[in-house]
C-alpha cells in the first residue's frame, strides 16, 4: 500500500470478503488462499462521508 501512495494513487484493505468467489474471479486454484483485497484507484475529494482514525507513522514505520 506504500508503494501505491508512492505512484499518488489511494488504497483501501477490504474486510469481509467472500475468500470462495475472490479465487473464482480470478480463476485461482481452490487450493489457494486470498489473504487480503486491496482496492485501488483515484481519491474523490467528495469521497469521505465520516471521521477517520489513523495510527501515526511515527507507530507504524521504523527506520534500521
Amino acid at each position: 500500500m506504500i508503494a501505491i501512495a508512492a505512484q499518488k494513487y489511494d488504497s483501501c484493505p477490504m474486510e469481509g470478503f467472500d475468500e470462495t468467489r475472490v479465487k473464482k474471479l480470478l480463476n485461482a486454484p481452490m487450493c489457494s488462499r486470498v489473504v487480503m483485497v486491496i482496492s485501488v484507484g483515484e481519491r474523490d475529494q467528495k469521497g469521505i462521508w465520516g471521521e477517520q482514525f489513523r495510527v501515526p507513522k511515527s507507530e507504524v514505520f521504523f527506520k534500521i
